[in-house]
């Protein structure tokens, strides 16, 4: 358990409940309303303390404790309808909040990093698995399983945002290790590529939400994030340390968050096929009664 690990935590948090409190306000409010501006300073001020979290955080955290989106939109979303939890939604939240905690206090811990450790960033199996995995996304795709299908479309920017997220903590490595000016342009510059990456990723997203079910979107892109982003964090780990307990507080933490997510989301795809074919089910007897 170390302090600056939990504060980090929480900061991201805050982040979290400012960031989806600014998109529901901006959805709901009238674009030229007066409080505008100040809930778009609100949506930034949590963006930033989400993307400094990563300073502070190991990778395999923020790539667990970032699900936690999910649950605050969830808990939003059914406050603004006016009705109680779902036994599903209950249990995942529950689920995703106690993985949280979990991997909040007892996950890995970010030392100052060395030269030795910053070798660490050039392990082959880092490039291996980044060329592995963009196969995968193409052979996906090459073979039709993107078109339409929404889990698997979402596995898209969950792709791109892990290797914004991996490239944006590279960057915090760097500006401990490197102080020079020169370094500090290929800093620089790394940074606003990560950002860069990262906001196209979070278009896609918000491109897919207004296209099918934003919740369904949601947790497709965060089983992916995980999939995709908690192997990368592995491989950069520079800084980090790693004990034994913190590895089973990362795998229970994922044990625990992955149902949560999956309660939220794909018990959203069972509630809107029985929705259809109620639906369906009714039109045909109104078409037997003419």
């Amino acid at each position: 358990m170390d302090f600056s690990h939990i504060t980090g935590s929480i900061g991201l948090f805050i982040g979290i409940y400012l960031q989806e409190s600014s998109h529901f306000l901006h959805r709901i409010l009238p674009s030229r309303n007066k409080i505008h501006n100040r809930i778009t300073y609100m949506l930034y001020l949590g963006l930033t303390l989400e993307l400094c979290s990563i300073l502070i955080l190991p990778l395999s955290t923020y790539v667990l404790l970032s699900s936690a989106h999910i649950a605050v939109f969830k808990h939003i979303l059914i406050k603004d309808e006016k009705r109680k939890y779902s036994n599903a939604e209950t249990f995942g939240t529950m689920s995703i909040l106690s993985g949280f905690i979990i991997v909040m206090l007892f996950g890995g811990i970010q030392f100052t990093v060395t030269q030795e450790s910053f070798r660490q960033l050039f392990d082959l199996y880092y490039y291996l698995y980044t060329f592995s995995s963009l196969i995968c996304t193409l052979v996906l795709r090459r073979l039709g399983y993107f078109a339409g299908r929404i889990i698997v479309e979402t596995g898209i920017p969950a792709q791109i945002s892990s290797f914004a997220v991996a490239g944006m903590k590279i960057f915090w490595i760097c500006a401990d290790v490197f102080s020079k000016a020169e370094d500090g342009i290929f800093m620089f510059l790394a940074l606003v590529v990560s950002v860069g990456v990262l906001a196209m990723a979070n278009g896609f997203v918000n491109q897919l939400g207004k296209e099918h079910d934003m919740v369904i979107v949601m947790g497709g892109y965060y089983l992916w994030n995980i999939c995709y982003s908690l192997p990368l964090s592995m491989f950069v780990s520079a800084g980090v340390g790693h004990s034994l307990v913190n590895y089973c507080a990362v795998g229970i933490g994922c044990l625990l968050i992955v149902p949560g997510i999956f309660l939220h989301s794909f018990r959203k795809i069972e509630y809107l096929k029985a929705y259809k074919e109620n639906k369906y089910q009714q039109a045909r007897s109104y078409d037997f009664i003419v």
